[in-house]
């Protein structure tokens, strides 16, 4: 649920910073594999690989997210 109102709070910041197109397919995409990562996550299985990897993705993703937010700036 954190990832989800976290994705909409983003997306209303960005929306009333005026970012471009761009950054919405982006925004989409990452709120889309965020909650992908979360569904991953079963907590009666998981252990410190799984938990390791899922911060390691969710770096990842939101780095795409910033990625996104650059280039829609410059756009």
């Amino acid at each position: 649920i954190s990832y989800a109102i976290s994705s909409l709070c983003f997306g209303f910041a960005a929306y009333f910073a005026g970012i471009k197109w761009f950054f919405w397919i982006i925004w989409f995409i990452t709120s889309l594999g965020m909650q992908l990562e979360t569904w991953k996550l079963n907590l009666k299985e998981a252990n410190n690989k799984k938990f390791s990897n899922h911060f390691s993705n969710q770096v990842l993703i939101n780095s795409l997210l910033l990625l996104g937010l650059i280039i829609s700036r410059k756009i």
